[in-house]
């Protein structure tokens, strides 16, 4: 059952890198629309430093998962690799493949913003990365606390501004409609997937001290420890309570299995979480 899941979320992975692709190829580089993301950096460079885009989105997608691995750590890398190898790959087949489309640049950029929303939103249901320009914003989190999000736009609005030396204010203009779009969709394609980004997970175990350190740690979210007991034993033990990220759920797996591989697990999606001090955010360990 376990192997079928991590079948399905590959596919869903590939799908979702495969649109991001298409978007790419035979949208963002004709119509050189300036927007987020690695495709729009390479948008950007490719008139400065004189390279194609398809160079540049493999430089750039290698050289990110790389600074990924070393600053925010092995976990990271894990849920990043399919999609760094997939996404330059599809790019990389597409441009064999090349096709014209007779559209106006406003068309292309609303084209360009739902394959990306739809790329990435897929990609995020199944709780995985799309690696790239997301790497940058999420080791500034890590480093000074700040919202991923506010460097998320931070480093659209520099790419934005970088383009703008070599592209006229159109692309600009049709590159905000795409990020619109896009950002719209991908909320859309999150919330009717009826997936939670936050799971609330019950883990009995007689090594609770351990794991709630180890919680505690490399997940840093808060714990509470209750009381149970047995229902057929009759035998006092300890339950630790957590609300995590969806993708830290493998690094929680792995925390059981260096402690107390019986340690007894019931995890479920948590739809909504509220209380003084509760910000969930997704840390890299």
């Amino acid at each position: 059952m376990v192997k079928k899941e991590y079948l399905y979320d590959f596919l869903v992975i590939c799908l979702g890198n495969f649109l991001l692709a298409v978007s790419v190829q035979y949208f963002i580089v004709p119509y050189s629309i300036l927007t987020g993301g690695v495709a729009g950096v390479a948008v950007a460079l490719s008139p400065i430093l004189h390279l194609s885009e398809t160079v540049l989105i493999n430089i750039l997608v290698i050289g990110l998962f790389i600074l990924g691995y070393l600053v925010l750590g092995k976990e990271f890398a894990i849920k990043t690799l399919i999609s760094s190898i997939v996404y330059p790959l599809f790019v990389n087949i597409l441009e064999f493949f090349p096709y014209t489309l007779d559209i106006t640049p406003l068309l292309a950029s609303i084209y360009t913003g739902l394959l990306t929303g739809a790329g990435v939103g897929i990609v995020l249901s199944v709780g995985a990365s799309t690696g790239g320009m997301d790497i940058p914003p999420l080791i500034l989190n890590q480093l000074t606390g700040i919202e991923t999000s506010k460097f998320i736009m931070l480093c659209d609005s520099l790419i934005v501004v970088l383009g703008l030396l070599n592209y006229p204010i159109e692309s600009l203009l049709n590159g905000l409609v795409s990020v619109l779009i896009s950002s719209i969709l991908v909320d859309k394609i999150e919330t009717s997937a009826g997936t939670s980004r936050s799971l609330y997970v019950q883990i009995i175990s007689d090594k609770y001290l351990e794991i709630n350190n180890e919680i505690l740690r490399r997940l840093d979210r808060g714990t509470t420890i209750i009381d149970v007991q047995g229902g057929y034993t009759n035998t006092e033990r300890k339950m630790i309570l957590a609300v995590i990220d969806k993708r830290e759920y493998t690094i929680l797996l792995d925390i059981l299995d260096k402690n107390d591989k019986h340690a007894f697990v019931i995890t479920t999606s948590a739809n909504s979480v509220h209380g003084e001090g509760f910000k969930l955010s997704f840390k890299n360990r």
